[in-house]
């Protein structure tokens, strides 16, 4: 029996596989380069919150210059709710390009069929311009010929492309069909596969066998037999989809994503920095993925749930238990109460649970190889800002007047449990970025921005907060730097005087009020409550309201939620 050969292939095809992309009119592939007409599928659906998320990959033939897409039908459950993203190669070293999108033409007359025909789209702002494709002519007629050869071309779970030769060693009819039997089966998750001839003809295609009684994973579907099925279909309009625009939008967001410093949605409402030498990806519409350059890893995925109950709390509890993980503390993340959990057998691992009045947020995270992404971890977490209404267990909901929030007094006060409190200033080698001098303000832009909270989106997310007391900007490195720096500005002010100043929500938005004629006396100034228990109070410059800080937690995001961007140039002019 012949073996199975895996092929890598020299800068000499790669050269060739660029010099095709670039400077050559459409047409058809010999063998050598045949890769290039292979794509990768990426098949969304919409869940029942209303997301776009990733269902099923695989890879698809392309067999005309006007980018019609031949793959299989188990990838595509329903042709009608399918969204569908098409990246396609250039090198066999390098993830493909995925800026086009695909729209479905079939997929047969019936679920029992197995091929789908789509046609691939642009996507505006994105891939621009009518594309002209390279493509595989399919073979047309023939017999497969035991001993013959084939090159199998199949997109692998890490998104590379994997090209090998294997040999048909018989055939089989079976349900209306013709299949090739190879030497070599493909791996799981190789829907879509293809296998192409000496002569660079698409010969058979591999898809789902699981309906076929004599299911084997070494048959593949033999094409030529289905030639009227190609003619019939392959000029037919496209099954409408309702969702095409949103879609667009939501790949036009996850291609911006790598490149940006700051990521944020609107509901929930949440801000995320992106860590110094750290890469993330969007690779759904409820999920954040950011990886280290260690191996670091930080997910965080939102489940939309309208009216969050404690049912709900426990239920996503025993699930992280079910998943191996054990509860090691109650705290806060990005301002709001949650719930930490550690994997079992590493401790490296670990979960946080922060549940909204109306979400669900779990962020799984590990720390590297060896922790050695620790302060990129570190550094994420303590920069996450939840701005979204927090849950509030029906025992306080009782508690507490209808209509209005618990007082800072009845707030628990619980110290932050974030890897940036317990090991951050250990690790060596660590920037020094969380003990930055205050910078004098003695300008004209300096006393312009007095009490406000500056946001460097341009740099790692830093927050400064503009004291209006000492006439200088203090860096708010971690929640406890923040807490402290916010307690060491305080003046103190009686109850009296701090009652003349309207309290504020801080999930509500900062809109431009006119203040008290006590407040505009103080704007951006902390207060101590000095008759009460010490409570800390920022009175916001814009609305004239003064702002609990609460906890370390609470003050740290607060003071982000409420913090007015700056790029590095008016920043820079701060110090002059």
């Amino acid at each position: 029996m012949k073996k199975i050969f895996v092929f890598s292939f020299s800068l000499i095809f790669s050269a060739s596989a660029a010099f095709l992309l670039c400077t050559r009119p459409a047409m058809a592939l010999s063998e050598g380069n045949a890769y290039l007409a292979a794509v990768q599928i990426k098949v969304y659906e919409i869940d029942e919150a209303g997301y776009f998320v990733l269902a099923k990959t695989g890879t698809g033939a392309l067999i005309d210059n006007n980018g019609t897409l031949l793959t299989s039908r188990s990838l595509i459950a329903n042709p009608a709710r399918a969204a569908v993203s098409v990246c396609r190669p250039s090198d066999l070293n390098k993830k493909p390009d995925c800026r086009l999108a695909a729209e479905v033409i079939t997929c047969g007359a019936n679920a029992d069929f197995p091929l789908c025909l789509l046609r691939v789209r642009t996507v505006a702002g994105l891939s621009e311009g009518k594309n002209n494709f390279l493509f595989l002519k399919r073979l047309n007629a023939g017999w497969p010929v035991v001993g013959e050869r084939l090159r199998m071309i199949n997109f692998n779970s890490s998104e590379f492309l994997e090209t090998a030769l294997t040999y048909v060693s018989g055939s089989a009819a079976e349900a209306d069909f013709t299949w090739l039997e190879l030497e070599t089966a493909f791996g799981a998750g190789a829907d879509g596969a293809l296998l192409v001839n000496r002569e660079g003809e698409l010969a058979a295609l591999n898809v789902d066998l699981d309906e076929y009684q004599s299911a084997d994973p070494r048959h593949v579907l033999f094409l030529p037999p289905l030639n009227d099925w190609f003619l019939n279909m392959s000029q037919a309009s496209a099954v409408a989809f309702s969702e095409a625009g949103r879609f667009d939008d939501f790949l036009r967001r996850q291609s911006q994503t790598r490149d940006q410093a700051e990521f944020s949605w609107a509901d929930p409402a949440v801000r995320v920095f992106r860590p110094e030498h750290w890469e993330w990806f969007y690779p759904q519409e409820n999920q954040l993925l950011a990886l280290g350059p260690q191996n670091g890893r930080v997910q965080i995925v939102w489940e939309k749930n309208p009216d969050f109950s404690d049912l709900d709390y426990v239920s996503a509890i025993d699930e992280s238990m079910a998943d191996g993980y054990e509860f090691a503390a109650d705290g806060f993340l990005g301002g709001l109460s949650a719930k930490k959990f550690i994997n079992i057998d590493d401790a490296r691992f670990g979960r946080w649970l922060i549940p909204g009045r109306d979400y669900l947020l779990t962020l799984d995270y590990q720390a590297g190889s060896d922790g050695a992404d620790q302060w990129g971890l570190d550094n994420l977490l303590a920069r996450l800002v939840f701005s979204f209404p927090p849950f509030v267990p029906a025992a306080d909901q009782a508690s507490a007047p209808a209509g209005e929030a618990l007082s800072p007094a009845a707030e628990e006060t619980v110290q932050l449990e974030v890897g940036a409190e317990s090991s951050a200033d250990s690790l060596p080698g660590r920037p020094a970025v969380f003990n930055q001098a205050p910078i004098a303000l003695n300008n004209a832009l300096g006393r312009k921005l007095n009490g406000r909270i500056l946001l460097r989106v341009e740099k790692n997310g830093e927050a400064w907060y503009l004291s209006s007391a000492r006439q200088q900007a203090y860096f708010l490195g971690r929640p406890s730097d923040a807490f402290q720096i916010m307690r060491d500005q305080g003046l103190g002010i009686s109850n009296a005087d701090l009652n003349k100043i309207p309290v504020g929500q801080a999930r509500e938005k900062i809109v431009s009020r006119t203040a008290s004629v006590f407040a505009a006396k103080h704007l951006g100034k902390i207060f101590l409550a000095v008759e009460g228990k010490g409570e800390a109070w920022y009175v916001h410059p814009t609305d004239g309201r003064r702002y609990f800080l609460g906890n370390p937690a609470q003050a740290f995001a607060l003071l982000r939620a409420v913090s007015l961007g700056i790029s590095e140039e008016d920043f820079a002019r701060l110090k002059k």
